[in-house]
């Protein structure tokens, strides 16, 4: 690994780590008094307790760790693509691309997973998003490169589904 590529890895991991963090400590989250209303403390135990993430924030965090995958993907492929001594430009492009959209697929999963506080099966998360890689890639050869357009935006929006359907 060179030391740009090295800087790049530091970098990527630098910018997401804050994304894997709570918001808030726990003592600094607003709790209702014990001066207040019955129902006025009912309703903070209640925010609390069900802690879902927003589904903008669910989004953001997939297209960040989506976009660090990728990025990582390509220079992992790329290497791969040397390590085969391809004699041209248009396989090390190739094998960058298909290590892009692999790197793509399990990271988006991942931030969405991260996200929503680790619940939910990441595993299932990852396992659609893979498929729909290889169903836009399909699609792509198959005379459809608009395809590949679509491929990330189902990924975020599968991955979310997935979470909030399985963290329950």
């Amino acid at each position: 690994m060179t030391k740009g590529n090295l800087r790049v890895l530091v970098l990527t991991l630098a910018l997401t780590a804050p994304l894997t963090f709570p918001t808030s400590l726990d003592a600094q989250r607003s709790t209702a008094s014990h001066f207040a209303p019955a129902h006025t403390r009912r309703e903070a135990a209640t925010l609390r307790v069900s802690g879902e993430r927003s589904i903008p924030i669910l989004a953001a965090s997939g297209v960040v760790f989506g976009a660090a995958g990728l990025v990582a993907g390509v220079f992992i492929g790329e290497k791969i693509g040397s390590l085969k001594e391809c004699t041209n430009d248009d396989c090390n492009l190739r094998e960058a691309l298909q290590g892009g959209g692999i790197g793509m697929s399990l990271t988006i999963p991942l931030g969405v997973h991260l996200a929503n506080r680790r619940k939910g099966s990441y595993w299932k998360e990852a396992l659609a998003s893979s498929a729909i890689y290889g169903a836009g890639v399909l699609l792509a050869v198959s005379g459809v490169p608009v395809a590949l357009l679509a491929i990330p935006p189902a990924q975020i929006a599968s991955s979310i589904l997935i979470a909030r359907a399985t963290a329950r």
